[in-house]
């Protein structure tokens, strides 16, 4: 047994070289991750959970309450979030896939070979890998999904698995706002698995419903006093199911299933699955949880972001049906031990391809699936990953040198708020609503632009408020006068030339490098003629920037 168990584990550590290759090949933190971050940091600080320094009530534009509680913490200690989160998120993958691999081992019966390739297979699927860095809490809420289930549905019944079950389960409802959803789901779930396999099922699913939903609504409690507010601004923000909501998070699953292709042959391969007979009830599961995802990727229309973050929690399962498959063509239809390993590896391989840029279904076909509507061009999901890995970059040097030119307390209008403002420390009036809850509040018009950023408002919106700086670009390189006159025409800046000046703010060069970067951001006067001599000494300024 000893024995058995070393060769196992082995045989595992081999799937984590792979996988770590991928992770490093997708190691990002994407921009998003820093709205978090901001209210982790003014935690850390004691000023308590909030976006905004000094605004009453504060904003709940997070969705992942445990993840920033966590950050909290790094940035307490004085440690780089940017490094220790992607790092913990990674860590919590390799949890999943030893979940999976014990799983088919353990409870499944599959040979080390066959558990092996069919944990390959979701180590090496891009979105699995690409989220398991990022900075998000995806990650982390799929290994508490799959603890959960599994302990929930543990054929040996040992007397501590609800309880563990409902501490799996109550860090699930803390990690992401919609985790105590899931946690209802999957107790119906494992109810439905113990009641066909003869099994209590009022004593372990009432105990982990108890700890989970007791624990969650504690923390609701103190949430809403703070918040004062029934759901996460986000919420508001970005759900909004109408009809053509839905037809887009169908339209979504069509992408992703003609893009990545190998999800669909995992899912086509629970009818093998199914003739274990001993194991119907397990699949029952997995389909039902493999489905759930998907169903709720449509309910909240997909997800911009590259690679179906949104589908991610729902992968374990898809490898655990095919898994199954293998083991029962492995046991009752290969005939030659090297079948199976070929079989799982072209699978594998099917999956990989989008990450070396291969794709079997024509482009042409694909971009008509797009759902990336504010976009002006289709991107491949590699494209699409380094656009959000450039955004986030330059997003954190906008963020920086806001912070050397904006006097403390300064408020400003943005769009994307993450690194601009981790970075900053400005007062920031979002304009996707994210932490602004007047937006957040905005009927939505009905025009779909892309997941998660269909409601947006205009600077206009905030003129009322009298913002500092009502917009600002960040100009790097040669040419920096014409530039700036279309930086001046994008901003609209005429439009409110009797409230707000350019500034040409020249910041220093970044070491390594030559070029000259200039900040341009649109500042609020005082009153006509302070906004015309703010122009005056705007263009005195840009004929020297031109020279």
């Amino acid at each position: 047994m000893e024995r058995s168990f070393r060769k196992a584990t082995l045989a595992f550590l081999a799937v984590l070289v792979p996988y770590a290759l991928l992770v490093r090949r997708f190691w990002f933190v994407c921009d998003d991750a820093f709205i978090t971050f901001r209210y982790s940091k003014h935690w850390a600080m004691g000023l308590g959970p909030l976006y905004n320094v000094g605004e009453t009530p504060p904003v709940e534009g997070y969705s992942n309450f445990l993840w920033m509680a966590i950050a909290a913490v790094v940035e307490r200690v004085g440690a780089d979030v940017t490094v220790v989160m992607p790092s913990l998120s990674v860590l919590t993958g390799v949890a999943v896939l030893w979940l999976v691999y014990r799983t088919l081992i353990v409870r499944v019966g599959a040979s080390i070979p066959v558990a092996w390739f069919a944990t390959l297979g979701l180590a090496w699927f891009p979105p699995f890998a690409v989220w398991s860095t990022s900075g998000l809490a995806t990650m982390p809420q799929t290994l508490l999904m799959l603890a959960t289930w599994l302990l929930l549905t543990d054929p040996d019944d040992p007397p501590r698995a609800p309880w563990l079950a409902g501490l799996t389960a109550l860090l699930l409802s803390l990690v992401r706002t919609e985790g105590v959803g899931w946690v209802v789901v999957i107790a119906g779930v494992a109810a439905l698995q113990r009641q066909r396999e003869g099994r209590d099922v009022v004593r372990p699913v009432l105990t982990m419903l108890g700890i989970a939903l007791v624990g969650y609504a504690t923390y609701y409690g103190w949430r809403y006093t703070y918040y004062q507010s029934l759901f996460a601004n986000t919420a508001y923000a970005k759900v909004h199911v109408q009809g053509s909501t839905l037809v887009r998070g169908v339209q979504y699953l069509v992408i992703y299933t003609v893009t990545m292709l190998s999800p669909a042959v995992l899912l086509g391969s629970l009818p093998i699955a199914w003739r274990e007979d001993h194991l119907r009830t397990f699949l029952v599961g997995a389909a039902l949880l493999a489905i759930g995802v998907p169903a709720y990727a449509v309910v909240v229309s997909g997800d911009y972001m590259a690679y179906y973050r949104i589908l991610v929690p729902g992968l374990p399962y898809l490898a655990l049906i095919a898994g199954t498959a293998l083991h029962h063509l492995d046991r009752h239809v290969l005939r030659a031990e090297w079948q199976a390993p070929l079989l799982a590896s072209l699978v594998v391989v099917l999956g990989l391809l989008p990450a070396l840029d291969v794709h079997l279904v024509p482009r042409s076909l694909r971009s008509d699936l797009d759902v990336r509507d504010k976009l002006s061009i289709f991107r491949e999901e590699n494209d699409q990953w380094a656009a959000m890995v450039e955004h986030s970059a330059s997003w954190r040097e906008k963020g920086e040198a806001l912070k050397a030119y904006a006097a403390p307390g300064s408020t400003y209008v943005a769009a994307a708020i993450g690194n601009v403002g981790y970075y900053s420390d400005v007062f920031i009036y979002d304009r996707n609503g994210l932490v602004t809850r007047e937006v957040a509040m905005v009927p939505w018009d009905g025009e779909l632009r892309s997941p998660g950023h269909d409601k947006t408002v205009d600077f206009e919106f905030f003129l009322d408020k009298k913002p500092d700086i009502l917009d600002c670009k960040l100009l790097s390189g040669g040419h920096l006068g014409g530039r700036a006159r279309a930086a001046l025409r994008d901003m609209r800046a005429t439009s409110v030339r009797d409230q707000y000046y350019p500034v040409i703010f020249e910041l220093p060069k970044l070491p390594g490098t030559k070029a000259r970067r200039v900040l341009l951001p649109l500042q609020r006067a005082t009153d006509e003629a302070d906004a015309e001599a703010g122009w005056a000494r705007y263009r005195d300024d840009l004929k020297r920037l031109g020279s």
